[in-house]
């Protein structure tokens, strides 16, 4: 018979959400998954998303992100590139060397996953890896965040900023990394009259830049995944392929990356640590 496990990512700006059975061989599906914005209330929408979903029939509940704190046993709260690390495992298509970028509201990580060989004889099945994983400095976080503010500041939303940077003949350089800065750039630009499509174009491939610039620091050689929820700006995803030279995929589940891999460590540890049963009301 298959359980039912629960993974959740409580982020800055948005939540995840995702509902797994895993087999008796340990095969894991996902059952239905959810990704939005929480303006604030992660834990309004963590509960709503428990109850709607009855998660308290699920046999173990894991949780990462930034507001994962907030929760307490029986539910497992976990690293994100443990989370993130266990949902490459779980993949057959993600294998071999590879370098997972995440841009969220924080700002960017990039963990790469090292080959380091087989044991013996015919040992392909045997590979061995070996994870680095790296965040950009705080001072220059909020990349997410900082892109719903600025685009809120001009009267868009994120796509509508988007479309407009996709369209636009050409683009304004945006030089800041710190968020307080790229804001004032932004508006200086606008104040000056320059077009608003121009000036997001920029704004993108500034961000793009500054993911690439981390992302060199901890490169292997193998194909470059992106995750989380500004990955959906294909401004963004565009002058990041450009940058680097090679093209960027999307995982399967890629805004609910972390909320899978977090599912399938709750599965793991669920039975090793004898945790409790989950409640029946959320609060």
């Amino acid at each position: 018979m298959a359980n039912r496990i629960a993974g959740c990512d409580l982020g800055k700006a948005s939540a995840s959400f995702v509902v797994t059975t895993i087999d008796e061989r340990g095969a894991v599906t996902v059952e239905s998954s959810d990704y939005q914005l929480h303006d604030g209330k992660p834990l309004e929408l963590f509960k709503r998303w428990y109850r709607d979903n009855d998660v308290a029939s699920c046999a173990a509940l894991g949780a990462t992100g930034i507001y994962a704190d907030d929760l307490i046993a029986p539910v497992l709260v976990l690293p994100e590139d443990s989370c993130q690390e266990a949902a490459l495992e779980l993949d057959a298509g993600l294998q071999g060397p590879l370098n997972l970028v995440s841009i969220g509201a924080r700002g960017y990580g990039v963990l790469s996953r090292r080959e380091l060989g087989g044991n013996g004889a015919g040992a392909s099945a045997c590979t061995r890896y070996f994870y680095q994983y790296l965040e950009n400095d705080k001072c220059s976080s909020g990349a997410g965040e900082n892109i719903q503010k600025i685009a809120a500041r001009f009267g868009l939303t994120i796509e509508e900023a988007d479309e407009l940077a996709l369209s636009a003949p050409g683009l304004i350089p945006i030089t800041a990394r710190c968020s307080v800065f790229a804001k004032s750039e932004m508006t200086h630009f606008a104040n000056q009259g320059k077009p608003t499509g121009e000036l997001f174009k920029g704004f993108f491939e500034s961000v793009a830049r500054n993911t690439r610039a981390l992302l060199a620091r901890n490169h292997v050689d193998g194909p470059v995944y992106l995750i989380g929820g500004p990955a959906r700006i294909r401004s963004i995803k565009e002058s990041f392929e450009a940058l680097l030279g090679q093209e960027v995929i999307y995982p399967p589940h890629f805004l609910c990356f972390e909320a899978v891999g977090a599912s399938v460590l709750a599965a793991e540890r669920a039975v090793s640590a004898l945790r409790g049963a989950l409640p029946e009301d959320p609060d």
